[in-house]
């Protein structure tokens, strides 16, 4: 069974669309295949789960974990299968992009070589995850200038992603390549929504290393600190939080590991530029009155995932 999603705010810009989706109860299961004529760039708010895998033309490619920010190329069959974090609403922003508008910067030309597509389903870019955010901001708040906004901040975007796919020294590659499992624990393990956002010193127990080794190593691997990551997905959880439950806002502070209600509330407004309730107020209406996208069809289906 397919989950029903819905359109909380979308937008229309030049050979590409911006939408927001939500869906009431992702299912724990997962075994479907998606495939589109547009390009999809999308994140999740929260963690979905499951694995990917690409085919075309008859050639399979191998099964990868799907992280939060992922891209699929268009005309290609991406089939996901494996256990999801079912049961819970689920939040997702999705940029859907025409090559007329990748070809601006080159990206519909890209050689879909097997390790690309294999990092095309979990980008670890902060960069990106940023983006996705104002993105958000931007369309869950219009103004006369979002159109603008929104459309230059996709071409940046596109240019981030670009980047990020750029083939990378192979004799590095191989030996962070061994670390890939220890990132992905920590990564994991502070993205969980409904756990406290652990310190570093946590993680590094978990991983049995020290302090500094994890630092270095993540930093390494992930292209970003660890400290900025633990910023970033405490940002995230608390939206993601703030948008889609009842948890009175200490509960929420006590989650994400800060020592008060103030703590938290001074962090939040730092990095969002509102309050927690300013932010809870504005998206609550949204998340409650969601309008059910008319999906007729597999494919329409497909393309808004």
């Amino acid at each position: 069974m397919e989950p029903t999603r819905y359109v909380e705010a979308g937008l229309t810009l030049n050979n590409a669309g911006v939408s927001i989706l939500s869906s009431s109860a992702w299912p724990a299961k997962l075994d479907y295949t998606f495939s589109s004529d547009r390009h999809l760039l999308a994140m999740y708010l929260s963690k979905v789960g499951g694995e990917g895998s690409y085919s075309e033309g008859g050639d399979e490619h191998d099964f990868v974990p799907v992280g939060p920010v992922f891209f699929r190329p268009a005309n290609l069959h991406l089939k996901v299968r494996g256990k999801a974090v079912g049961g819970r609403a689920t939040r997702a922003v999705h940029c859907m992009l025409d090559d007329r508008r990748l070809q601006q910067l080159n990206v519909a030309g890209v050689d879909w070589a097997d390790e690309t597509l294999q990092a095309t389903l979990d980008i670890r870019s902060s960069q990106l995850r940023s983006h996705f955010l104002r993105l958000m901001w931007e369309i869950s708040q219009p103004s006369f200038a979002t159109p603008f906004i929104a459309d230059a901040m996709l071409t940046v975007m596109v240019s981030d992603l670009l980047n990020y796919l750029s083939p990378r020294d192979e004799k590095h590659e191989a030996r962070l390549c061994a670390n890939d499992e220890m990132v992905r624990k920590i990564r994991e393990r502070i993205c969980d929504l409904h756990a406290v956002t652990p310190t570093v010193a946590e993680l590094a127990d978990l991983c049995g290393v020290s302090d500094r080794h994890l630092l270095r190593l993540f930093r390494e691997r992930a292209g970003m600190s660890l400290i900025e990551f633990i910023r970033q997905a405490r940002l995230e959880k608390a939206m993601e939080l703030l948008s889609s439950s009842n948890l009175r806002l200490k509960e929420i502070a006590f989650l994400l590991g800060f020592q008060s209600h103030a703590s938290f509330t001074t962090a939040f407004g730092r990095e969002s530029g509102m309050s927690p309730a300013e932010f809870r107020r504005a998206h609550r209406r949204s998340y409650r009155s969601p309008k059910p996208a008319e999906f007729h069809s597999a494919e329409d289906v497909a393309e808004a995932r």
